[in-house]
């Protein structure tokens, strides 16, 4: 079963779309009680760093998710950077469940990095199985990972500079670009996902 962290910011409907297309069962996740019979947890690319971690502080999910050692996680986009330690984007400090700092987009391009850009993955990646890299992801961002280990970094972007569009360490996984707005191949790496 997968469960959707809800933020309470946003909507999920576009991921809770894309999981119903897949025939995918999942339930969002308000407070660590719905938690039961999870075992993959999908963290939604939807709010601001410190509003995110925050309402994961009260609710008692950051604790929680911090302590589940076998959950299998996919961070998108603010799901991503909250998994770090901290951000530019915000003071608070992040659920250091993937050692990295987010870092502001700085080039003479335009900001946000907004639409379809491709990917370039240099190792093998069961969550990239069978994705077109060329067709690439829909992204929306500002702001970028930059991991503490750098063998974690499993799949870049070229955007005025390098970016990093995904990153893993074992049952850890983040992206920066939007899945559930990226047609086949998004639909394609969340039932990736789904059956690690």
């Amino acid at each position: 079963m997968i469960g959707i962290i809800d933020y309470n910011f946003g909507n999920v409907s576009a991921l809770c779309s894309t999981l119903n297309e897949l025939d995918l069962n999942y339930k969002i996740i308000s407070e660590p009680n719905d938690m039961e019979n999870i075992s993959h947890i999908i963290m939604p690319g939807v709010g601001s760093f410190d509003n995110v971690i925050q309402n994961l502080v009260s609710s008692g999910l950051s604790a929680y998710l911090c302590q589940r050692k076998d959950l299998k996680v996919l961070g998108i986009c603010i799901g991503m950077h909250i998994l770090g330690d901290r951000s530019e984007e915000g003071i608070m400090p992040g659920l250091g469940i993937l050692p990295g700092t987010v870092v502001k987009l700085e080039n003479k391009l335009r900001t946000p990095h907004l639409g379809w850009n491709s990917v370039k993955l240099p190792i093998t990646s069961k969550l990239f199985q069978n994705v077109d890299l060329d067709d690439g992801f829909y992204f929306l961002h500002n702001y970028m990972f930059l991991s503490e280990n750098k063998g974690n970094d499993i799949a870049f972007t070229n955007y005025g500079q390098t970016i990093v569009s995904a990153v893993s360490d074992g049952r850890i996984y983040g992206v920066q670009f939007h899945p559930e707005k990226s047609g086949v191949n998004g639909k394609t790496l969340i039932k990736n996902f789904s059956e690690l």
